[in-house]
This record gives C-alpha cells, structure tokens and sequence, in this order.
C-alpha cells in the first residue's frame, strides 16, 4: 500500500492507460521488472503477470484490499 510504480522493463512510466495496456497485452506468466518509489526510497520487484477469467471481476473492495489506486 503506498508504492509507486515509477517504471517498467527500464521503461518510464508516463501515462496511466498506456501502462495499463502494455501490462494487458504482455502473456500470462511473464516476468516484468517494476522499479518502484517506497517510503521515499526506489526499490527493484519482479512481478509475475497472472490471468483473470472472464467471469472473474475485480471488485472495488478487493482493490482497496490489495492497495491499488489508479
């Protein structure tokens, strides 16, 4: 909860909708390196791309659960 997603595969996140989108079109199971702002100090993750169903929705409970803020 807090992070900041600065950049991704080396690359500078700019706008929202396009990183978004570049994540939406990479495969399930892919590896991305995320460079992220924590307590005012960047720190390298791995994150592994998972799928959703399309009976699956994410609820804005489940959002606030987990942290993400768009």
């Amino acid at each position: 909860n807090g992070d900041i997603i600065i950049q991704y595969n080396n690359k500078p996140i700019k706008n929202v909708t396009k990183f978004r989108n570049d994540i939406a079109m990479m495969m399930p199971g892919s590896n991305i390196q995320l460079r992220v702002l924590r307590n005012d100090k960047t720190i390298n993750i791995t994150a592994s791309l998972g799928t959703q169903s399309d009976q699956e929705e994410i609820s804005a409970e489940t959002i606030q659960k987990i942290g993400i803020q768009i």
